[in-house]
């Protein structure tokens, strides 16, 4: 449900609108909270055709913001994506005066929000997180911490 002014309509998207963003997956960056100036990474691969939708392989860079992304995702607090697409020119359709549908989109960034636009956008695993670059100094502050 998207709620606008004083709207309200169910937005749905067609399987496969954003086709051909799997063509240049790394124009695709990655945000904290859609903010763009919080840039912690970008797509490797995309997959618009996938039956849960649009499906991707993020990488995050090695900076704070990214290992704080990171983090926040493995404990499920940045358990959603949230992406801002713009539907293409005729890409949009009122099916009812309460249900868009878009057909064709652009996928502008991907921003990494514990509350996405979408209730259905989530991160579906973290894997390969990168060591510490400092094992002992995060080993004492973990016996500190107790």
């Amino acid at each position: 449900m998207i709620f606008e002014r004083s709207q309200q309509y169910a937005e749905v998207f067609s399987h496969g609108a954003f086709s051909g963003c799997e063509k240049n997956p790394g124009r695709c960056r990655v945000n904290l909270h859609h903010q763009r100036e919080r840039v912690v990474g970008k797509a490797l691969s995309l997959d618009p055709w996938d039956e849960r939708g649009l499906t991707g392989t993020l990488r995050l860079a090695r900076t704070r913001d990214a290992d704080q992304a990171l983090a926040l995702a493995e404990d499920g607090i940045l358990r959603r994506l949230g992406r801002l697409p713009g539907p293409l020119p005729g890409g949009e359709t009122w099916e009812t005066r309460g249900r868009r549908r878009i057909s064709r989109a652009e996928l502008d960034h991907i921003g990494l929000t514990p509350d996405p636009a979408y209730e259905t956008a989530k991160v579906l695993a973290v894997r390969g997180r990168r060591p510490s670059e400092t094992p002992n100094l995060d080993r004492a502050r973990a016996l500190l911490a107790r």
